[in-house]
């Protein structure tokens, strides 16, 4: 299996994971296969050099699946369909499982059984409709217990409840309240000791105005924590946000919609982020965006970070510095894909490469084939690399593959 590494100077390991998803040409829903392996490769350690590679670990884990549909004998329509789920780790079979769902004559699950290769139920669903096609209940008997499901006529849930097997008492775990305009407005959470309430207040528009958040303990009735978040009138985005009664986060945006200010508290601490923008007059644009952090609101000469992003016409993000020390560009191909991110450390009055991201995009044209590949290597303060990240991409109408590699460099220490 290390044949297929390729070799590099001064490359002590490769850690390659594997993950190939096969569906169904036909009813692309369907996996046919599922097969994630890893792979270590060592070519230099403690105990000597490998020219070719050893493997020190290696494995595969192959999950297949086979589907039995059984079809009426008058209308031949799909009545049930049976899933047999196979895994194997190593060429060794791990475990079988099977999935039975029952459908009624509108072709909707009826009911669902998940059974041991033996054949015993350790899971069953059953699901009700109206004439509609709308849900209106669904039950699930585990092994735990049994949850039931309750639906509203539009299909949303409202209820659900929860009881051992053991046990006649049946326990509230959600409930869910819906406005005129199909719009959920209150939820609560139930646990054993706790209940989370969320309240949301909306306008005759749908858009938020507010969501309060109350967590009790169920013995006393008395909240523990409560947060709220208000959102601004105009934009309808975060504008401030309460904890215990306290404020710890704001936001304020100009007449556009944008953020130009965020006030941030933990404890004793407090940050304020000023960010100002310079908009293309042709275009409508940002062409330049500055973050200044200022753990003084008093004195803005305080700032503690400086962040600054510059962006062509197109807003694509094309320079990114902070406090002048660190510097990050990008390239852009002639489709808009970047390209490139290289990224400079500002050391010993000098700014040095560490970080180098470049991407690939190809396409097959016989087999309709994509590919997107992602390098990124890491370098140190004299320039050496100290380790490479490959991620693929390949994806068909059936098949998808990713692939993600971890190289580690060996580095000589001057």
């Amino acid at each position: 299996m290390a044949t297929n590494i390729e070799r590099e100077d001064n490359l002590l390991q490769v850690i390659r994971n594997t993950n190939i998803t096969i569906r169904d040409k036909e009813k692309h829903d369907n996996l046919l296969s599922v097969t994630d392996s890893h792979l270590v490769v060592v070519f230099k350690d403690d105990r000597g050099v490998y020219p070719n590679g050893k493997v020190s670990r290696s494995s595969e884990k192959v999950t297949k699946y086979n589907y039995e549909y059984r079809k009426d004998i008058d209308d031949s329509t799909i009545t049930s369909c049976v899933v047999t789920k196979t895994t194997s780790k190593t060429g060794e079979n791990l475990y079988k499982t099977i999935v039975e769902t029952t459908y009624d004559v509108n072709n909707r699950p009826i009911k669902i059984e998940h059974k041991t290769k033996d054949g015993i139920v350790v899971k069953k669903t059953m699901l009700w409709y109206k004439s509609d096609g709308t849900i209106t209940k669904k039950t699930v008997k585990g092994t735990d217990g049994l949850s039931t499901f309750y639906f509203d006529d539009r299909g949303n849930n409202v209820l659900i409840t929860f009881k051992t097997l053991s046990s006649k008492i049946v326990n509230k775990v959600y409930s869910a309240t819906y406005n005129d305009s199909n719009e959920k407005i209150h939820e609560t959470h139930y646990t054993h000791n706790e209940e989370t309430s969320i309240e949301i207040d909306k306008d005759h528009n749908g858009n938020k105005l507010s969501v309060t958040t109350i967590h009790r303990h169920l013995n006393d009735n008395k909240i523990f924590a409560k947060e709220s978040i208000i959102y601004d009138p105009e934009t309808f985005k975060v504008s401030k946000v309460f904890k215990k009664g306290m404020l710890v986060a704001s936001n304020k945006y100009d007449l556009n919609g944008d953020e130009v200010e965020m006030l941030i508290r933990e404890s004793d601490k407090e940050v304020l982020t000023r960010i100002y923008r310079t908009i293309d007059e042709e275009t409508g644009n940002k062409t330049v965006e500055k973050h200044i952090y200022i753990t003084d609101v008093d004195d803005e000469k305080s700032h503690t970070k400086y962040i600054k992003y510059v962006y062509d016409k197109d807003n694509k993000l094309l320079l990114y510095s902070e406090d002048n020390s660190k510097v990050s560009s990008y390239t852009y191909n002639s489709d808009g894909k970047r390209e490139s991110a290289i990224t400079k450390q500002l050391v010993n009055d000098e700014f040095i490469v560490i970080s180098k991201i470049t991407y690939s995009y190809s396409m097959d044209e016989e087999t309709g084939k994509q590919t997107i590949t992602r390098i990124e290597e890491r370098y140190d303060k004299n320039g050496n690399i100290v380790s490479k990240n490959i991620n693929t991409n390949s994806t068909t109408d059936t098949e998808e593959e990713n692939i993600h590699e971890i190289r580690l460099y060996e580095v000589n220490k001057a």
